[in-house]
């Protein structure tokens, strides 16, 4: 077969036509790859925090007299679709995050002797049993669209950060949060 000038061999054509579908699937490997490691240090964070604070709340409970505050920052992952307290281990209200970032008067307060957090994509939350009764808001991502969402997103933040107070009044801990 004779080829004419400044043309090339069919064979050429398939050589560069899967090379390219081969640097495709390559980009599209690597860059699932990246998202998941994304998302695996993004939970790793979330956990770390809520260990903290957990530590935190059961340290007022056991041994801080009562109206003892303590204030502190607190950076949540936009993995976490909620913190809250709860009555009960495996308890999620309904669609929960709507709730975050309510204030404590529009039904935005959770209470009870487990602190607990949902992460997105999972079906159950963790959950640490306190020593004490904790009243606090819902922290975490809030809706999809909502104020505080377009703020972070304006911010091009991947964390919520907020400013937690910690106060013992009796035998109830009371958190207070401060979005940043």
């Amino acid at each position: 077969m004779r080829l004419r000038k400044g043309s090339t061999a069919p064979s050429s054509w398939i050589w560069i036509i899967g090379g390219l579908i081969l640097a495709v699937i390559t980009i599209a490997i690597v860059w699932q790859l990246f998202a998941n490691m994304s998302l695996g240090f993004a939970r790793n964070n979330a956990r770390s925090e809520f260990q903290n604070f957990v530590g935190r709340v059961e340290s007022m409970c056991s041994s801080v007299s009562v109206g003892s505050k303590m204030t502190f920052e607190m950076k949540l992952p936009n993995v976490v679709e909620a913190a809250y307290a709860s009555i009960s281990p495996g308890f999620v209200p309904g669609n929960i995050t709507e709730f975050v970032g309510s204030p404590y008067n529009t039904g935005g307060v959770s209470n009870g002797d487990y602190v607990c957090m949902k992460l997105q994509g999972e079906t159950e939350p963790r959950c640490e049993k306190l020593d004490c009764d904790v009243t606090m808001n819902y922290l975490g991502t809030p809706p999809a669209g909502s104020f505080f969402d377009q703020m972070q997103r304006a911010a091009g933040s991947q964390n919520f950060e907020y400013e937690i107070t910690i106060e013992k009044q009796g035998s109830t801990i009371m958190v207070y949060d401060k979005r940043k």
